[in-house]
């Protein structure tokens, strides 16, 4: 699972638009790694400074992440 944190940090980072949000990190992760590791969630909330919590309800309410 070590790999999978360069990837998941490159992803959310890598995000062009004028707005970045707790959506659009998820999306930049799943579309870089093709689903939704728990890492991702932890990075995201880190990056975002938003709760675990936080992003795990976002996550949970589209079903191209569960």
């Amino acid at each position: 699972m070590d790999g999978l944190k360069p990837r998941i940090v490159e992803a959310i980072h890598r995000q062009t638009q004028a707005t970045v949000t707790i959506l659009s990190s998820l999306l930049a992760v799943h579309d870089e790694l093709g689903y939704m590791p728990k890492e991702a969630v932890e990075e995201v909330a880190a990056f975002k400074g938003a709760t675990i919590n936080d992003v795990w309800a976002v996550a949970s309410f589209y079903p191209n992440f569960r």
